[in-house]
């Protein structure tokens, strides 16, 4: 069992350093020890479950002159959704979807979504990082991925204009150098 400390859970995974260098090393455009070319992407994505959809009972009222927005506290249920998007980070830019429910269907249509426009659609590769949910899990789904998009190797609005690329800093130097002082030896393999 994995221990937590501080909100920290301990990693177990004795490939956990192998495995968390090579997105690390993606942040850094970077695959294998190689740079990342200019039609290659790295995308990530995740979904929100259960997300509750709600309508406000009366419209909010504009800010005025000395008031503030006014909006109703009261509101009508209308069902729960999830939230699936993908995260281009190197150019900021974010894909998302409303889904009744999450599942390889729903998150194949995001896929879909992001492949089927430029510049991915053109890619030399896209690079995609998931969890381990089990619409994007294991084997299957990359066989399913890859035999779909034969280059894939693996608050929307408000932000596609606030959007600016992230500075990642954590890099796979820090990652072991982290991992040496709690005690774990990274995994020695190629990248």
């Amino acid at each position: 069992m994995c221990s937590t400390s501080g909100g920290w859970i301990f990693p177990c995974d004795p490939q956990f350093g192998l495995k968390a260098g090579r997105i690390l090393d993606l942040y850094e455009r970077r695959w294998q020890g190689i740079p990342l070319g200019p039609r290659e992407y790295v995308l990530c994505a995740d979904e929100k479950t259960s997300i509750q959809a709600r309508r406000r009972r009366h419209p909010s009222q504009p800010p005025a002159p000395g008031r503030s927005q006014r909006v109703e506290h009261e509101y009508t249920r209308a069902g729960a959704w999830a939230y699936i998007a993908a995260w281009d980070v190197h150019r900021a830019r974010v894909f998302g979807r409303c889904e009744v429910t999450t599942g390889i269907v729903p998150f194949d249509r995001l896929v879909a979504h992001v492949m089927r426009q430029e510049p991915y659609r053109s890619a030399r590769r896209v690079f995609w990082i998931t969890d381990n949910g089990s619409s994007h899990r294991g084997q299957r789904a990359v066989a399913r991925l890859q035999a779909t998009w034969p280059k894939l190797l693996r608050f929307q609005q408000h932000y596609i204009h606030a959007a600016k690329p992230f500075q990642w800093t954590f890099t796979r130097r820090d990652l072991i150098a982290l991992l040496a002082k709690l005690g774990r030896r990274p995994a020695r393999a190629a990248a």
